[in-house]
């Protein structure tokens, strides 16, 4: 099952747009190293790291966003 949910996510990588992004030395040569040793590519690596790290920031972000628009608001109607 982890085997299919691993090709399964492979392929949803597959179809996402690829850009490039630069990434101190260092860490490549660590990501290179690990998917090595887990056999997985770097990119499924970085997105399960990233993605729900990525997702928590962006709503507290928006949320802080939303509240200093509102304040704003009320601030402007006084």
């Amino acid at each position: 099952m982890v085997a299919s949910a691993l090709m399964s996510r492979g392929a949803e990588m597959a179809k996402k747009k690829v850009v490039s992004v630069q990434i101190a030395e260092d860490l490549v040569k660590s990501l290179r190293l690990v998917s090595a040793l887990v056999d997985r590519p770097i990119a499924t690596i970085i997105d399960e790291i990233l993605r729900p790290v990525v997702a928590k920031m962006e709503e507290e972000e928006l949320a802080k966003h939303e509240k200093a628009k509102a304040q704003q608001k009320k601030g402007g109607k006084t």
